[in-house]
């Protein structure tokens, strides 16, 4: 879906074209991507999934580039993320 970026508080589930979108969320399950803190210098609380141990955690987010793997809240992450049981 398009939209206007602002440039304040993003994630990294912003692409330049619909063709970038598609190829990185159709390719990779975003629970799976890195920490990408970005490459901007700005400190945003933002959660992300670490599949190595299986949780959503905490970490600050820079607010530009990174990766989907970013998520405004802990419900967020582990609505999308975390498999119950």
């Amino acid at each position: 879906m398009m939209f206007v970026f602002s440039g304040c508080g993003g994630n990294g589930n912003n692409f330049m074209t619909s063709e970038e979108c598609i190829k990185q969320c159709r390719t990779a399950d975003i629970c799976t991507l890195p920490r990408e803190v970005g490459r901007c210098k700005a400190s945003f609380p933002r959660h992300y999934f670490n599949a190595a141990t299986g949780n959503c955690e905490q970490f600050i987010y820079g607010g530009c580039g990174g990766n989907a793997n970013n998520f405004a809240s802990m419900a967020e992450c582990r609505a999308r993320c975390q498999r119950s049981g």
